[in-house]
């Protein structure tokens, strides 16, 4: 089952103003607060991405059950194709900008 990726950590490091590293408290740099920025953009492109890629599967799982041989759900497949494509980059994106 595709689950969601939580973005607890990065929203509290944010809503506390990004003034001290989650690890050492120094003080975050802008480059810091840049890569978490990406990262939480990262984390919620996958969830719009997982979301998306599941409700295309389901489009057409129910395509074909009720194709009854009349329909060939190549619309449907054709979104999948292009949800999967989404859901790659989002992948690529989390695990260069969320490490």
């Amino acid at each position: 089952m595709l689950r969601r990726m939580a973005v607890a950590s990065l929203s509290a490091a944010i809503a506390l103003g990004a003034t001290q590293s989650i690890a050492g408290g120094q003080p975050l740099t802008f480059k810091q607060l840049a890569d978490v920025s990406d990262c939480e953009a990262a984390i919620s492109e996958y969830n719009t991405a997982v979301e998306d890629l599941s409700t295309a599967l389901s489009a057409y799982t129910t395509c074909i059950s009720d194709s009854q041989g009349h329909d060939d759900c190549s619309t449907e497949f054709s979104s999948v194709q292009s949800a999967q494509s989404d859901f790659e980059t989002a992948v690529s994106s989390y695990q260069s900008d969320c490490g």
